[in-house]
Formats: structure tokens, sequence, C-alpha cells
């Protein structure tokens, strides 16, 4: 889902051994927050059709949310886990796989079809997974690939077009800055009073009140 100067990355990932690639783009996409982005991406799974599972990435590097691998699942009303660093097993209808909640790893088992939001490194057992190098030949047909562009319209029979873009986005994203962290200085305290002098420190730097 993006404007039309995101092929050459389709292109790469179908050099890599994908074998169809969509793009969703449409002025009526733009402007969507991330429930917006669910709902289109869950749309154009439905228009699809069947599936087993879907994988998507932690989150994106500007919001950085991790907001819309979930709601896409729970758009589609299947099971999903996020932050997901090891797949353990796999069947034909399940799926058990380790994910990494910062305190603690949890290993859950999943009926698919689901979702899964995959964090880098990825382990599929016992080996990592790194994307594969392509060969000249699979560039090549990369380039003679057809890739397929889906607007809203296309859409339209299995969701709301109202709910597209930024007509659908409850939020709005009016400013972006980068957070500067302000200079520090090391301040050493001795005696005493060295517990009292800390305390009050950390009051004039708002640290404590």
């Amino acid at each position: 889902m993006a404007p039309p100067h995101a092929e050459p990355a389709l292109r790469d990932a179908i050099a890599r051994g994908v074998d169809r690639a969509i793009l969703l783009s449409d002025k009526r996409f733009a402007g969507a927050d991330t429930l917006a982005t669910s709902y289109t991406l869950a749309a154009a799974i439905r228009r699809l059709g069947s599936f087993d599972i879907i994988l998507c990435g932690e989150k994106s590097v500007d919001g950085d949310t991790a907001h819309v691998g979930p709601e896409v699942a729970e758009h589609l009303k299947i099971p999903h886990i996020s932050f997901v660093t090891r797949v353990v097993d796999i069947t034909r209808d399940r799926i058990i796989v380790e994910a990494d909640y910062g305190d603690a790893y949890y290993t859950v088992d999943l009926k698919l079809p689901a979702l899964i939001a995959l964090s880098r490194p990825v382990i599929f057992k016992e080996e990592f997974v790194e994307p594969s190098m392509p060969k000249i030949s699979d560039v090549l047909r990369a380039k003679r690939a057809k890739i397929e562009v889906w607007n809203a319209d296309y859409l339209s029979d299995v969701a709301d077009v109202g709910r597209f873009g930024l007509a659908g986005s409850p939020t709005r994203v009016v400013k972006a800055y980068y957070a500067l962290e302000k200079e520090r200085m090391a301040r050493f305290v001795k005696g005493d009073e060295s517990i009292i002098t800390l305390l009050n420190t950390l009051k004039e730097l708002g640290v404590i009140q």
C-alpha cells in the first residue's frame, strides 16, 4: 500500500522468491492512519480469497506504533501474535511461535489461519531466516514481472470505500519531530547530606516532584 514509486521494492521481493506482487495505490488511500491502513490491507486480503498465514513486520520506521498487523487480524477476525522472534513448529492447521515481550518470552500456539508480526532476527526452528540473495536471472525475471495495481474501486465489493485514507482515519498526525536529548552533565555529591542534595537535584530537573 503505497504510491507508485514503491514498485521497485515489490520487484526486489519478486527477485527474492515472491510469486506475486500487488500494489495498493490510489489517492483515496492517502492520509490513512493505522486504522484506515489496516482496514485497506484487510480488504485486499479478502479480495485475494483464502489464505493460511499472514506475515508482517513488527512496525514501520516512521510511526513506530506496531498497530497495523494486529488491526489487520482483528478486521479479518483471525488470531494473531506480535513480536515473534522464533517459529517453533508449523503444521497444516497450527503454528507455534515464541514472542519477546520484554519482560519474558511467551510460547504461543495459534490455529491457522492466523497473523504473526515478526521481529528481527527471526529463527525458524533452529536456523536464522535471512533474505535470499537474488541471482542475475532472478533480477531480470523481476524486471519483466507484472505488478498488479489495485485501486479503491477494485476493493469496493469487499469494503466500504469511505473508510479508506484520510476519510476513514479517526486520528491525524499534525506534527512529527525527533526528540532531542539534552546534554548530560555528571554531578558528584558526598557526605551526610548527599541524599538530600540528590533529591533536590532530581526535583530541579523535573525527574521527581
